[in-house]
């Protein structure tokens, strides 16, 4: 049998299509992939940030550094109460670590005080002045230790960044540089937004926690009274209502709440610790610099 080579066509080995358009197809289909998967991820974003390690939070919190308290004793009371309300929330077993909380005690007369990352809390002097009781403060307190255990302030951080810390944790690799431009130099005072679903969530935990302590509610919405005088006034309200439901409505669910779970409204109302008044009175008629806001 005889063998001959057939003759090759012409062109068999290639096309009239344009040599670039199968890199655009892959370069196109690649990018969308990855358009989709980031997408899913920011829909996911708060979910994903409850399981971002609270240990990488408290590595970012520690660049930011906080001037000492002008009030150690002062200092020292509110770190107490916010241990114990803490306790009641049981948010070491929570965030797995001993000491989840930090309280910074500001001699400004600024009405405020907010949770920011690394679980730390600023308290700032205007509000005291402005509290009648313990049970007042202690809710303000536990307000903002639930945003804590929520993970509210690593979620306020923003998607990206929170995608940025998740993938960091996954890696091991640090995720402090993501933070830089969102934080900046006012580190740990910066004041994140929370958004109304996450006011009410903290909202119910940290009245729970409250009761847990002093084994009842009354004095809790004394707080809200307060911003009503100052709302009639010419003062700014404090940060931390921005987003939440108005001052009355508010009163309205947190009495709501106590009766569906039966947290009693009757109890002894506590006045201010001693050390706080004596510091508020001596300081009353002095003239420090202190913001204006």
């Amino acid at each position: 049998m005889e063998y001959t080579n057939p003759k090759i066509p012409e062109g068999i080995n290639t096309t009239t299509e344009h040599p670039l358009k199968e890199f655009f197809i892959l370069t196109t289909g690649v990018l969308a992939l990855i358009a989709i998967v980031i997408f899913l991820l920011g829909l996911s974003a708060q979910t994903i940030a409850r399981q971002i390690p609270f240990q990488m939070e408290l590595d970012l919190a520690k660049k930011y550094k906080v001037e000492p308290s002008t009030n150690p004793e002062i200092q020292k009371y509110l770190q107490k109460l916010a241990n114990r309300l803490a306790d009641a929330q049981d948010l070491s077993k929570t965030l797995k670590t001993d000491s989840p909380v930090t309280v910074h005690f500001f001699d400004d007369n600024i009405v405020n005080a907010f949770a920011t990352l690394g679980g730390n809390i600023i308290i700032y002097r205007g509000l005291l002045e402005k509290l009648s009781s313990e049970n007042a403060l202690a809710m303000v307190m536990s307000h903002e230790i639930a945003h804590i255990k929520l993970r509210h302030p690593i979620m306020a951080l923003g998607r990206g960044v929170v995608i940025g810390l998740a993938i960091s944790a996954i890696t091991g690799a640090s995720g402090q540089g993501l933070t830089n431009d969102i934080l900046g130099d006012a580190g740990l005072l910066t004041i994140l937004k929370f958004g109304r679903d996450q006011e009410i969530e903290a909202d119910k935990i940290g009245l729970a926690a409250v009761a847990k302590v002093y084994g009842h509610t009354n004095g809790t919405t004394d707080l809200f009274d307060m911003f009503n005088q100052l709302s009639k006034g010419d003062q700014q309200l404090p940060q931390f209502l921005s987003s939440h439901p108005q001052n009355e409505s508010r009163i309205k669910y947190i009495k709501q709440f106590s009766i569906d779970n039966n947290l009693t409204a009757k109890g002894k109302i506590l006045l201010m610790p001693k050390i706080i008044r004596k510091y508020l009175e001596s300081t009353r008629d002095q003239n420090p610099k202190r913001k204006k806001k």
